[in-house]
């Protein structure tokens, strides 16, 4: 499972309130999720930070 879906799954949050609460669009947000896109590095960067390291930005870069 994607690190970034898993996070939202276990801390139950929606993809638009995650999006909401990063300043990105939800859209983005889900095509990450569902592994159909990569985030830019200061997106990936900002996930990190927002989740506590939880969801690594490496981890997201490369798309597991």
């Amino acid at each position: 499972m994607n690190k970034l879906k898993e996070y939202l799954f276990y801390k139950e949050m929606s993809v638009t309130k995650f999006a909401d609460m990063i300043g990105a669009s939800r859209n983005y947000i889900s095509q990450i999720t569902l592994g159909k896109m990569k985030p830019s590095k200061f997106l990936a960067r900002d996930i990190e930070r927002f989740t506590d390291g939880e969801v690594k930005a490496e981890d997201l870069r490369k798309g597991e």
